[in-house]
């Protein structure tokens, strides 16, 4: 589904920090890259989910959005989405990211990522070792629609799990030198 792991880390080299927005059912590319590539963990500052999905909500959204029976497309997608049923049930549930300040949007109207299934996402990621702090943005959107309906509040909510990463300002030159300063004298 996404080939090119590599040239993805190969371009996070040439960045000290990394925020990351993943939309959907991009999470499975996410748990792909950073089980491939494990030092890239320690560059991600902080991320955000946007209408985060399990591979298994997609029969459901298509029966309901077009009427195709879940017993047709339950069976395609180990076949069309290879790999996609255990990077979601990974990611479902533990957080991938434990100690990052992480942002979840998700919408009472999703199809494709119902609340419910969204809710016990996050229950699995408190009960286990959690990220740093989870913001929610709990809106009326359908899927992945809360940017076009809501862009004040989606680039506020965005900004907010970003700032929780921000570092102090450092308060000397040999702190923003990133020189060890000692706790006694």
């Amino acid at each position: 589904m996404y080939p090119d792991y590599h040239k993805v880390y190969k371009e996070s080299q040439n960045y000290d920090e990394i925020h990351l927005h993943t939309l959907s059912g991009s999470c499975h590319f996410v748990v792909n890259l950073v089980e491939q590539y494990p030092d890239l963990k320690a560059k991600i500052s902080s991320a955000v989910f946007d209408s985060p999905c399990h591979i298994q909500g997609i029969p459901a959204a298509l029966k309901h959005l077009k009427g195709v029976p879940e017993g047709i497309t339950r069976p395609l997608i180990s076949t069309v989405f290879r790999g996609a049923i255990t990077t979601s049930d990974t990611f479902v549930r533990e957080a991938l990211l434990p100690g990052v300040p992480t942002g979840v949007i998700y919408s009472d109207r999703d199809k494709v990522a119902p609340v419910t299934m969204i809710e016990q996402m996050l229950e699995s990621w408190a009960e286990g070792d959690a990220p740093a702090s989870v913001l929610r943005m709990k809106t009326n959107s359908e899927h992945l629609l809360t940017m076009r309906d809501q862009p004040e509040d989606y680039e506020k909510f965005v900004e907010s799990v970003m700032a929780m990463a921000k570092k102090p300002a450092p308060k000397t030159e040999d702190e923003a030198e990133g020189v060890a300063i000692p706790l006694v004298a």
